[in-house]
């Protein structure tokens, strides 16, 4: 594992974590990974969300997000630099509930719904489009809208706890802020 922090004259700090997540597309283990990270923290109803920003209020921003072509899970998240290991701590533990599948059904449920709205309303974006058909072309897969409803729906907590138990920690980077004075 790397760890690395720099300095910087601002008032935010920044604490990113970096999980290696050795999922490939294609695979089943993909469509779990996917909602496995919407339900870390793909949106206002995520776990790190709700926890880390809401509940302890030590974020000002956080969310993480599945790099499939570069197999890690990055958690990003603006702090203050007094609070970056009780962050980390929350982090982790938000991570560890993936994997004993301790979270609410209603959240698993969530995710999964952010998850079709989002595939929905790319399907409208030409970007978007493209892109999923460069990916498409790239990894020799072909998937519909229809085919990618029905897996993400039968993504279940033994699945994401499953998924879950590849995360591990590689990276952590903290830019400490140190005001502009």
């Amino acid at each position: 594992m790397v760890e690395q922090t720099e300095t910087a004259k601002q008032e935010q700090s920044q604490l990113d974590l970096a999980f290696a997540f050795p999922v490939q597309v294609g695979d089943f283990d993909y469509r779990a990974a996917l909602v496995a990270s919407m339900l870390l923290g793909g949106s206002s109803s995520a776990l790190l969300f709700r926890e880390v920003r809401e509940r302890a209020s030590r974020a000002y921003y956080i969310n993480s997000q599945f790099q499939v072509l570069q197999q890690v899970l990055l958690v990003e998240s603006g702090i203050d630099a007094e609070h970056v290991a009780e962050v980390r701590q929350l982090i982790e533990e938000q991570v560890e509930r993936l994997k004993t599948g301790n979270y609410p059904e209603e959240l698993l449920q969530q995710a999964q719904q952010n998850l079709l709205a989002e595939r929905q309303s790319g399907d409208d974006s030409k970007r978007v489009l493209a892109n999923r058909l460069f990916l498409q072309s790239l990894l020799a897969t072909k998937q519909t809208t229809s085919d990618f409803e029905s897996e993400i729906k039968q993504v279940d907590k033994a699945a994401i706890a499953a998924v879950a138990q590849k995360v591990t920690l590689q990276t952590v980077y903290f830019l400490r802020g140190e005001g502009h004075g």
